[in-house]
């Protein structure tokens, strides 16, 4: 088993939501991840229900390059 910054790699899975495509990992310390790659597009305003309430569940950016998320932040703050 890899182990990673956020500990060791029990099991992993790929799932798709629209738009979003999801890496989910749990790891052995009982911590459950996920990490969702979108497209640009994807945080295009007025957004729509089911990425308003994806990200009200919490959600925290990783990377961070050009501000792009911005619009999103200032309606729905990030937190974990």
């Amino acid at each position: 088993m890899k182990g990673s910054v956020f500990g060791v790699i029990d099991r992993s899975c790929i799932e798709f939501y629209g738009e979003c495509t999801s890496i989910r990992i749990w790891y052995k310390n009982g911590l459950e991840v996920e990490f969702g790659m979108v497209p640009l597009t994807w945080i295009d305003l007025p957004i729509d229900f089911g990425t308003e309430r994806a990200l009200s569940d919490g959600y925290k950016i990783l990377v961070y390059k050009k501000r792009m998320f911005l619009p999103i932040i200032t309606i729905i703050p990030e937190y974990i």
